[in-house]
């Protein structure tokens, strides 16, 4: 039989450990949106905003916790929630991927999927020892949970609102004209068939953070819709820093090409990273990392658009 104060430090501990998890991913929100989006489960928009959601769930959670509000149906949710994260870890150990970072703890703290299960085991047995919390009541309890869970999940959108809701109409864009003819200009992009039919063309330096973020939102919507044989990466940089760009980016290599840097920022423009929608060789769309738009990439390759 635990001593209360015991009790009292576990549950506090466990909501710290909550808030703790919610906040690193929130530090890393751009890795980790992508990471949701990467299972193939949601479109990215939903992926972007379940990403928000969890982190805003998970600092509810620890903070109710702390304060001990409605204590026997929290605790019921949070081990469900370990629960279902458990069960998410150990496919993803199933399907082989037991050493890359679940992102339970954002990018900043890498662990891995194995580790996570266990330390998934070691808050469930924590929970279970604590099942009967001693009395513990705050004044006013609803009108604090009812105010720390609406500012909570409010201020995660207010910080950082996915990048759909934003208006992103002012970001300059290069001369279409001028960077289709200097795609035709490229023999090495030609070679490539960059200005054969419909393309989805991504330019990326291989130490940009931002091209990086680029190429695993565009790899979760080319493999989400199986266009992989429309899509060319041209890199600039050194070509032995490749693997650790599709490393960070968790992006799948599709064809690829490097190109001098030269000729490189000619065709990106002064800023990385530059993906446009070209149609025999013809630029009809540009974005950066910000603006990707899931829906109309997939009708311009597929011929809607």
């Amino acid at each position: 039989m635990l001593p209360v104060w015991a009790k009292h430090i576990i549950r506090i501990s466990i909501g710290l450990v909550f808030i703790a998890s919610a906040l690193l991913k929130f530090l890393s929100i751009d890795t980790f949106e992508i990471y949701v989006f990467q299972q193939q489960i949601l479109p990215f928009p939903l992926a972007a905003i379940f990403s928000r959601l969890l982190i805003a769930t998970e600092v509810c959670i620890g903070l109710l916790l702390i304060i001990q509000f409605a204590y026997s149906r929290l605790w019921k949710i949070t081990v469900g929630l370990l629960i279902l994260f458990s069960l998410f870890l150990l496919w993803k150990i199933f399907q082989g991927n037991a050493s890359e970072n679940c992102h339970c703890f954002g990018e900043l703290l890498p662990v891995n999927s194995t580790v996570s299960l266990i330390k998934n085991a070691v808050l469930l047995l924590l929970l279970w020892s604590i099942r009967k919390p001693p009395p513990f009541h705050l004044k006013q309890e609803k009108n604090i949970a009812l105010f720390l869970s609406v500012f909570t999940f409010t201020l995660i959108f207010i910080l950082s609102p996915p990048d759909f809701m934003l208006d992103w109409s002012k970001i300059p864009v290069n001369d279409p004209k001028k960077v289709s003819e200097r795609i035709a200009e490229d023999s090495t992009l030609v070679q490539y068939k960059a200005t054969d039919g419909k393309k989805l063309i991504c330019l990326y330096s291989v130490t940009c953070m931002y091209c990086q973020h680029a190429a695993g939102k565009i790899s979760g919507i080319v493999q989400r819709h199986d266009l992989q044989d429309d899509v060319l990466y041209v890199f600039t940089g050194d070509e032995n820093d490749l693997d650790t760009f599709l490393e960070k980016s968790g992006s799948e290599l599709f064809t690829y090409t490097f190109i001098p840097h030269s000729h490189f920022f000619s065709i990106a423009g002064p800023s990385v990273p530059a993906i446009y929608l070209v149609d025999n060789g013809i630029v009809q769309k540009q974005y950066n990392y910000r603006n990707i738009n899931e829906a109309e990439i997939v009708r311009f390759l597929r011929g809607n658009g």
